[in-house]
């Protein structure tokens, strides 16, 4: 994030760091937060989608795991920069966020 940051001309960056002393996780993916927002975990079978930032994402992570105990299956994405996302194109947004697929009654 902090390249991100740092290689920003036209906008306003802030910096916040936590004195939390959570997880780190594997899954992060620090060059995918060019795009404001990334898939962190996923399944083709998800019913829920979780959104977690920052030191956040161990409590999404968390509540993932209570979700599957009850067998509700959950993609988490990461969502550093809301202003970062908006600017990408329609089919990042798509990929991050997949549209729900509903069944006719």
């Amino acid at each position: 994030m902090m390249g991100v940051a740092l290689k920003g001309t036209k906008n306003l960056t802030i910096v916040s760091t936590s004195r939390q002393n959570l997880r780190q996780w594997p899954e992060s993916m620090r060059d995918a937060v060019q795009f404001g927002a990334y898939v962190f975990r996923d399944s083709d079978k998800a019913q829920v989608t979780i959104i977690g930032i920052g030191a956040e994402m161990y409590f999404a992570v968390e509540a993932a795991g209570q979700l599957a105990e009850g067998g509700v299956v959950v993609r988490i994405v990461s969502f550093p920069c809301q202003r970062l996302f908006e600017r990408q194109s329609w089919i990042i947004e798509g990929l991050t966020f997949t549209v729900a697929k509903f069944q006719q009654l």
